[in-house]
């Protein structure tokens, strides 16, 4: 039932949610504005 772990990073949907992720977790850590988190969601 496993995948080659190589086909995890060419999986777009991934990626992008991958990167949300990030900016997200950057901008609760930093405490970012409020209406900058509003613009990207």
């Amino acid at each position: 039932m496993g995948c080659d772990p190589k086909f995890l990073f060419s999986d777009p949907p991934f990626l992008a949610n991958l990167a949300i992720w990030g900016l997200l977790a950057i901008a609760v850590l930093y405490q970012v504005p409020v209406h900058f988190i509003e613009m990207i969601t």
